[in-house]
């Protein structure tokens, strides 16, 4: 069976989360390429919304302490990394997953959160998406390319098509079901 869009799991921006995320992200100093003004705001809002969504608490494991005593972890649990965009959706976008960052930490899981919007903002009226996950086994079963216009790095893409649902996801491993 291939992924479908209502399989995709909706979560809700609320002006907690979006204040939460304004307070902290200018006080995050990722060393790394940033190819969008807002790479370090939609990575904050994605865990935000994946904890929400898995632990029915957007703040479980995000508290500015708890995120940069992960720097280079996986993101959650040692378990989950969250890969995060914000595009318009479309079936032709891909989770992408840095090959640089593929050699230096193995989640058992990786997880798209997509910030559907054609502008370079997230608000509340954003509709937040997590499309599916995949193993990390899975994601790197393929080379890796260039991203489109994205020229410094290289990524394994694995198409949204390809993801497995989030419902089956929450079978596998549990978690909140508010």
């Amino acid at each position: 069976m291939s992924l479908q869009e209502e399989d995709f799991q909706h979560v809700e921006i609320t002006t907690p989360m979006i204040q939460y995320c304004n307070k902290i992200k200018d006080r995050l100093d990722m060393n790394r390429t940033k190819e969008s003004s807002i790479d370090t705001e939609v990575g904050i809002m994605g865990e935000l919304v994946f904890a929400q969504w898995m632990y029915g608490d957007y703040m479980r494991g995000n508290t500015l302490s708890e995120i940069r005593d992960n720097f280079g972890q996986v993101d959650f649990d040692g378990r989950y990394e969250i890969k995060a965009s914000a595009h318009k959706f479309s079936w032709k976008l891909h989770l992408p997953v840095r090959q640089d960052y593929a050699e230096k930490r193995k989640p058992l899981y990786y997880i798209q959160v997509l910030f559907d919007t054609d502008k370079p903002v997230i608000s509340v009226y954003t509709n937040a998406m997590i499309i599916g996950y995949c193993s990390s086994a899975m994601a790197l079963d393929r080379e890796p390319e260039t991203m489109g216009r994205v020229t410094s790095f290289k990524c394994y893409l694995t198409p949204f098509s390809d993801l497995l649902p989030m419902s089956d996801f929450r079978e596998l491993e549990g978690g909140y079901n508010g």
